[in-house]
């Protein structure tokens, strides 16, 4: 592996065509545009891993394939930088020690691996620890560090596997706001299950359930929709019956509200929803409408 010129980091989008690995993922298809951080959302056990790795090609497909479009080498793994989800080190080195051998490694010459693993240090803010030992390291730290090896090839592709979900809420800060950093000229994919951080720094989420993709789409044309909530003491009688009658509805019940994920139409669902209530002789403290998030989202493409 080697790092790649301006003229061969040209890659515009990556498209993923009927994608499959034996029993974990089934026929994946899916178009991620560049510059932009997508989020791989999905339960434990949905494939997001498998799918990483299949992408970095650390798997290969029982079928299917990934093009690169605009990519000059047919060796994809030039463009992929890969975090996998418990990186390991060698923990006697310091950081740029470690890093500086990763740069050899990959073909740089010392003088320019040192430079490499000097520059990426302080990108990521590890700058100040360069000389400490590695098993000295805190968990966002290490993880830090693996963001930076990641790098190394100057990749224009970031995969990274759960980067977050060992992680303070301190460190989880960290690794987003880096994320946001690394952005430009990259196509960042990360895997999480910590559904708020990723809303905070994704454009795009791909969300995998039981092997296959069922939904992708922007984080940002979801606006639109939008999701009511009903306080109510009544909470079981009133999804029984929003489900008997709008049976297309995605309800979801709480311990003292009823939602209601909306996509909107020509219908007023507010209105429905009020006739229903006054109907049924409900008792409720009110009814919020608020953007729908990607919670609503998860839940309403598992559930249905």
């Amino acid at each position: 592996m080697h790092t790649l010129s301006s003229e061969e980091r040209k890659v515009v989008n990556i498209k993923v065509i009927e994608l499959s690995k034996g029993s974990r993922i089934h026929h994946v298809n899916a178009y991620i545009e560049t510059n932009q951080i997508t989020a791989l959302i999905g339960e434990n056990g949905a494939g997001k891993t498998t799918l990483l790795q299949v992408m970095a090609s650390l798997l290969k497909p029982t079928s299917g394939r990934i093009e690169f479009e605009g990519a000059m080498k047919k060796d994809i793994r030039s463009y992929i930088g890969f975090l996998p989800q418990f990186p390991s080190f060698h923990e006697w080195m310091t950081g740029l020690e470690y890093l500086t051998h990763v740069g050899q490694l990959v073909g740089l010459k010392k003088q320019n691996a040192v430079r490499k693993a000097t520059d990426l240090l302080t990108l990521v803010r590890l700058e100040e620890s360069r000389g400490k030992r590695i098993e000295s390291y805190s968990g966002g730290m290490k993880q830090r560090l693996g963001i930076a090896q990641s790098l190394v090839n100057n990749p224009k592709v970031l995969l990274l596997d759960e980067p977050v979900s060992a992680l303070d809420p301190k460190a989880r800060t960290e690794v987003m706001e880096l994320l946001l950093t690394l952005k430009k000229d990259r196509t960042i994919i990360y895997s999480t299950h910590v559904l708020h951080d990723a809303e905070q720094v994704s454009d795009a989420y791909m969300l995998m359930h039981k092997g296959q993709l069922i939904e992708t789409g922007s984080l940002h044309s979801k606006e639109e929709d939008y999701v009511l909530e009903i306080e109510t003491a009544e909470c079981e009688r009133l999804e029984a019956e929003l489900k008997t009658v709008y049976p297309k509805w995605c309800i979801t019940r709480g311990l003292n509200h009823v939602e209601i994920n909306i996509t909107p139409t020509k219908v007023r669902e507010d209105l429905m929803l009020l006739s229903i209530l006054e109907k049924g002789g409900y008792s409720f403290d009110g009814i919020r409408k608020r953007k729908k998030n990607l919670e609503d989202i998860f839940q309403k493409a598992v559930t249905g």
